[in-house]
């Protein structure tokens, strides 16, 4: 009886990945790894940050292309984002505390002449 063995590759055919290239193959390839599995990419240099696109898995390594060389720029900008985003996020979280803190509006109580409480008007609120 025959099962098929899933061996854990990390990735699949069709994956897009930013991958920084650690080693070079003895036929001139890149190599990345992604959770120790082995990538080669061919027409890259080591120190290289690229976007790859996986074509090939096997049980112990896969190829694939580059898709992307200025993936560098982009994490930039994208962190720029982020921190933006984040800040934006803290500031709105000041403000909720700040509106969280206020006390809400009550009915003010009038008296009449003789101290008894009359009836408030439906539009009479302390304010403050």
């Amino acid at each position: 009886m025959s099962e098929d063995i899933d061996f854990g590759q990390p990735v699949d055919e069709g994956d897009k990945v930013v991958v920084t290239i650690e080693d070079m193959g003895s036929k001139g390839d890149g190599i990345t790894r992604i959770n120790g599995f082995v990538i080669f990419v061919p027409e890259t240099e080591i120190g290289e940050t690229v976007e790859i696109e996986v074509e090939n898995v096997g049980s112990k390594f896969a190829f694939a292309k580059v898709i992307d060389r200025d993936v560098e720029e982009k994490d930039e900008e994208d962190e720029e984002y982020e921190e933006d985003l984040e800040e934006s996020y803290e500031d709105d979280e000041y403000e909720k505390e700040e509106l969280d803190d206020e006390e809400p509006l009550e009915e003010e109580e009038e008296l009449d002449d003789e101290g008894s409480e009359k009836p408030v008007e439906q539009n009479d609120y302390y304010y403050g």
